[in-house]
């Protein structure tokens, strides 16, 4: 069996060998293409990782308002709304959230996440006043 002979490029300066040099018009055009595609990966990233944090907190409140301990801190009245409020936010990023932008991922995110805030400090205050009280 013989192995393929590969031939490596040597740079020499700007030159390769066996390449024709790239002029300065198509040089600027190659940067651009990369900072567009680096900025294309970037903001893909981005999006993920929003849509990912969006998702991330539909599940958090849901898994937090189930636990039967944190009723009494969003409001018996209230549970069944926020409950419905986590269905339409599920069903919007399963369907024409599948494909939205960071900004809006991260709008929706800091919506649901700020409720949710608001709820585990009712808690947090909760626990505070009764150490306070006992305390004194």
């Amino acid at each position: 069996m013989t192995r393929p002979h590969t031939f490596p490029l040597v740079n020499i300066g700007k030159e390769f060998k066996g390449l024709k040099n790239l002029s300065k018009d198509q040089l600027k055009q190659a940067r651009e293409r990369m900072r567009w595609f680096e900025k294309r990966d970037e903001d893909k990233i981005k999006t993920d990782k929003a849509k990912n944090d969006f998702e991330t907190v539909i599940y958090a409140l849901r898994d937090w308002i189930n636990e039967d301990e944190n009723i009494p801190f969003v409001g018996t009245s209230k549970v069944e709304e926020v409950l419905s409020l986590l269905r339409e936010a599920e069903s919007w990023l399963e369907d024409e959230g599948s494909d939205s932008n960071f900004s809006e991922y991260n709008k929706r995110y800091k919506e649901l996440n700020r409720k949710y805030d608001s709820f585990k400090t009712r808690k947090e205050e909760h626990f505070k006043r009764d150490d306070a009280v006992t305390a004194h």
